[in-house]
């Protein structure tokens, strides 16, 4: 944290260390010996995010239409739906899961979880949050503690171990409500794959950290990828990387 605090600085962003009674004065759940306190964090809601980016370049976005199959033919490409088949010369995979087209030694599958409590009388939430705000641990698995609205959260990246969990920061003020989950994958190397995997067929990987960063970047560079031309940023993130370190 020390660390992280002397790399804020020389930033420029307004940071501060909190020893343990001053971190006491947001969260009561559970004792912390050091915080690093800052409030200069920026969250995207994606779907709204998406939403507006779709009205604004005037695209149609089909929900509830999940990919299921690609045939490839002398005509070009077809993408089966569950209720419809689209015909196209060139197709774009932009997930964050699959189909990654036999890459998948290198990556790594990671998940996490969303955890929300039975609600709470407001005055029971405000005596383990005293202020609103988000608690990040600094473990490699890290944990994510926050309350919304009228209840406790906490966000782990699996649910092994979660009751043990709770008790630990919520003790026994924590009685399971809602559960939301995800999996996405990340490459080894941490950076995404944005290239052309067979003939006609183009990908725009993410990976789990940086998403939305990475995913506008690589978006920028789709017309430029489409029409197989190049620079810095897609030669450092093409399939080729693997192939050619493997060689």
């Amino acid at each position: 944290l020390q660390k992280e605090y002397k790399i804020l600085s020389s930033a420029g962003i307004p940071r501060e260390l909190f020893n343990n009674a001053d971190i006491k004065n947001y969260f009561t759940g559970r004792e912390f010996l050091l915080g690093l306190h800052f409030t200069e964090c920026m969250q995207i809601h994606p779907a709204i995010f998406a939403a507006l980016l779709a009205a604004t370049f005037n695209l149609q976005v089909y929900e509830n239409t999940p990919y299921v199959s690609l045939e490839e033919s002398a005509d070009g490409l077809v993408i089966s739906t569950n209720n419809a088949k689209i015909k196209s010369s060139k197709v774009l995979f932009a997930t964050n899961l699959r189909p990654i087209f036999g890459m998948e030694q290198f990556f790594q599958e990671e998940s996490g979880v969303i955890t929300a409590s039975k609600p709470l009388p407001l005055d029971k939430i405000k005596s383990i949050w005293s202020r609103e705000k988000l608690l990040w641990t600094v473990e490699e698995e890290y944990d994510i503690i926050y309350p919304a609205e009228n209840r406790l959260i906490l966000e782990l990246f699996k649910l092994k171990n979660i009751k043990e969990k709770i008790s630990h920061y919520y003790n026994n003020n924590f009685i399971i409500d809602l559960q939301w989950g995800d999996s996405w994958t990340k490459t080894k190397d941490w950076l995404p794959i944005i290239g052309k995997v067979k003939e006609n067929i183009y990908v725009a990987i993410a990976m789990g950290d940086q998403g939305i960063v990475m995913g506008c970047t690589a978006a920028r560079k789709m017309p430029m990828l489409i029409g197989d031309k190049s620079d810095g940023f897609l030669n450092l993130t093409s399939p080729r990387r693997f192939y050619e370190s493997e060689e």
